[in-house]
């Protein structure tokens, strides 16, 4: 029995999202004692992060660097989805490369 023989098909299009994200360097972030799933890459000025709750509810945004973490920061994120994993994945696949030499407001 092969390891896909467990995947359904409503799964699959959220598990090749999730494959594309980190073949395009995304990496999981360890978090204890949370349910989620949490993976995250620096891109130019921004931290790009992507939270899993569940196959239909997840969150990908974009961070400014140099926030000590993200989930905490009161001013929120400079860009954010919700949806389910393939669609969120799938947006923050296809946004623009960010400018580096842009600054944010504080």
């Amino acid at each position: 029995m092969s390891d896909h023989a467990a995947i359904s098909p409503e799964e699959e299009p959220h598990l090749d999202a999730l494959r594309r994200a980190v073949a395009q360097g995304f990496t999981p972030v360890p978090l204890a004692n949370v349910p989620v799933l949490f993976y995250e890459r620096p891109r130019g000025c921004v931290v790009e992060t992507i939270k899993i709750e569940s196959m239909t509810k997840a969150t990908a945004a974009h961070w400014r660097p140099g926030d000590d973490s993200p989930w905490d920061n009161a001013q929120g994120p400079i860009w954010q989805t919700d949806g389910d994993v393939a669609t969120v994945i799938n947006e923050l696949l296809t946004l623009p490369h960010p400018d580096p030499d842009h600054i944010f407001p504080r």
